[in-house]
């Protein structure tokens, strides 16, 4: 399928529509829609300005749905925007400011007047979900910032770390800015079937043995140039009893793993992608030391910092036992 961008390798679930475009045209002034914020007091009036301008931002950076009026940012700030009040100034700043966005209406208790309403506009306003999201990186031909994105909406963060988690899309290191890594787009992937099977690890041993059913599903490799994007996967469905619980950090293959992936890497189980356990203490990969953080690619050209191996790993990675950081 094509598209106007030219990546004709996305699907229509990566594609921007319009119904994700800006629906924010229409002035909503639902109070209980509102987010609540401290109630002005006389302090308000000791602020700097710039004090000011922050506090009315991050009230309209909570509140999505339009923009609001002078009277209703008062009522939750304590700033006055109206057209010759207190905080002209600090109207003023926001009038500049290129994450406000000003429209001019009539005014409800005047009409032959007009009023400027305030509204917060991220940089990528219509990326409002995880969909729009991959969208919108898959259309930047030369990436994004991932700083530029961390606004879009509540969870773009988690939602970044998943796409990369995945391999869906590509994080490139920015050498002077650590955490403001590039997000770019992946392009068609290429996956790589590991050898053997793979089988879930009971938590408390059942008291009768019950058959595994794995089936592989995969993509077999191809050769082909330009292969430093490729992705380990394998794909395993296992069938047990529902009844038994498992170990969700670890499953059991049946041949060695550590020829075919290293700790870091993204690997495909059951429907749903991990990657093998680079984790030296209890907690979420981002808990995690740097040095002990997956890579942002998929795959990786060396082993993790031997300063972990020091250390020792939070989960075993053996002949026989894959570890999983979720």
């Amino acid at each position: 399928m094509s598209n106007i961008y030219g990546f004709d390798f996305l699907q229509s679930e990566h594609q921007l529509t319009e119904e994700q475009g800006d629906n924010d045209d229409t002035l909503t002034t639902m109070y209980n829609e509102i987010p609540q914020a401290p109630q002005p007091s006389s302090s308000i009036a000791l602020e700097s300005d710039l004090g000011k301008q922050h506090k009315v931002i991050d009230f309209l950076r909570t509140y999505r749905s339009g923009c609001l009026q002078p009277g209703i940012i008062y009522e939750k700030t304590g700033v006055d925007l109206s057209d010759g009040g207190r905080d002209e100034a600090v109207r003023k700043m926001l009038c500049n400011n290129k994450v406000i966005k000003i429209e001019e209406i009539p005014d409800p208790e005047n009409p032959s007047l007009t009023i400027l309403i305030f509204g917060y506009q991220a940089k990528y306003n219509d990326v409002r979900n995880k969909t729009g999201l991959l969208a919108q990186i898959n259309k930047s031909k030369y990436g994004i910032r991932r700083l530029d994105l961390l606004d879009s909406y509540e969870g773009v963060k988690e939602d970044i770390h998943d796409l990369i988690t995945a391999g869906d899309i590509i994080g490139i290191p920015n050498a002077e800015e650590k955490e403001n890594y590039i997000l770019c787009p992946r392009g068609e992937p290429f996956f790589v079937e590991l050898d053997g099977h793979v089988s879930t690890i009971p938590l408390v041993p059942p008291t009768a043995t019950l058959p595994a059913t794995t089936t592989s599903a995969i993509q077999p490799a191809t050769s082909t140039t330009g292969a430093n994007n490729n992705t380990n996967i394998t794909n395993s469905t296992t069938t047990t009893e529902e009844s038994q619980k498992y170990d969700p950090n670890y499953v059991k293959i049946d041949v060695k793993p550590k020829k075919q992936i290293r700790r870091g890497e993204a690997i495909w189980i059951g429907g749903q992608w991990f990657r093998i356990s680079s984790a030296i203490k209890e907690g979420s990969l981002s808990d995690q030391p740097s040095r002990a953080q997956a890579p942002l690619s998929v795959t990786s050209k060396q082993d993790l910092s031997q300063r972990n191996a020091v250390d020792g790993y939070y989960r075993d990675f053996t002949d026989n036992k894959i570890p999983l950081d979720h």
